[in-house]
């Protein structure tokens, strides 16, 4: 990656309107610095637990949801030393350190290679309002043979991890501001259809499960995807996860 390369993509960042313009530019940013994935977590509180965090990511889906599932913040060595830092970490360098070696959290560098994540940095940041996020970038590769491209893509890494945090608070800022009028003008059964969208079920699907035909299911899509002012059912719910506009009861019933 040149400078003229990171300027292009900071400019897609910065003209991102919402957040699958966001997680394309993370995607072009990750693959053009060498890296195979990218995660970006905003976490609201200083509690550090998934409760309280959003997400945008390419990692495996096998990982994600062994990580969301297994609830594997709580034995991420990375967080446990990026909420101590606010300079970049590189994973090899963790392990290196005691204090980051407990049982689960060997075990838990052990399944992240299973899935792939070989090695990989993370940065931290922070924002005035306690808010605690951090971008990582990861390779299939080991550490060994990512020395240089570390190197190189660090600074850029920096710079871009400051223009999405910053992309991804006023996105948040915005759909708040019409969260509200968007939660209560979608009808019940909207919001349902919704929730098992999110969920990943088909439109046949979720006739079945709500008891309603397939072309009643679509209408309330179609509904509910203007309502939200996305363009298309992919599109709201990716709105709709990111920025948790579904109804947990909902969700919950999908275990």
């Amino acid at each position: 990656m040149n400078v003229e390369q990171y300027s292009c993509m900071e400019r897609e960042l910065r003209s991102s309107v919402d957040i699958v313009g966001i997680k394309r530019a993370c995607a072009l940013f990750s693959e053009k610095a060498g890296f195979d994935f990218y995660s970006f977590r905003v976490f609201r509180t200083p509690s550090i637990t998934l409760a309280d965090s959003t997400s945008i990511d390419n990692y495996p889906q096998s990982w994600s949801r062994l990580y969301e599932e297994d609830k594997l913040v709580d034995s991420d060595p990375v967080i446990a030393c990026c909420i101590r830092k606010n300079t970049s970490v590189r994973w090899d360098k963790v392990e290196s350190l005691d204090e980051y070696c407990l049982d689960n959290q060997r075990e838990f560098r052990k399944l992240a290679r299973r899935h792939g994540l070989n090695s990989g940095f993370s940065i931290p940041l922070w924002a005035p309002g306690g808010e605690f996020a951090m971008l990582s970038l990861a390779s299939t590769k080991q550490a060994c043979e990512m020395d240089l491209i570390f190197a190189h893509s660090l600074p850029f890494a920096h710079q871009f991890a400051h223009y999405l945090f910053e992309a991804v608070q006023l996105n948040q800022s915005k759909l708040q501001q019409s969260k509200s009028s968007a939660n209560s003008s979608l009808t019940n059964r909207e919001q349902e259809c919704l929730s098992w969208a999110c969920e990943g079920k088909t439109t046949k699907e979720i006739a079945e499960i709500v008891g309603i035909g397939e072309r009643t299911v679509v209408f309330h899509i179609n509904h509910f995807v203007k309502k939200l002012g996305a363009s298309n059912r992919q599109h709201a719910v990716a709105k709709a996860s990111f920025y948790g506009l579904v109804r947990p009861s909902a969700v919950a019933l999908s275990g």
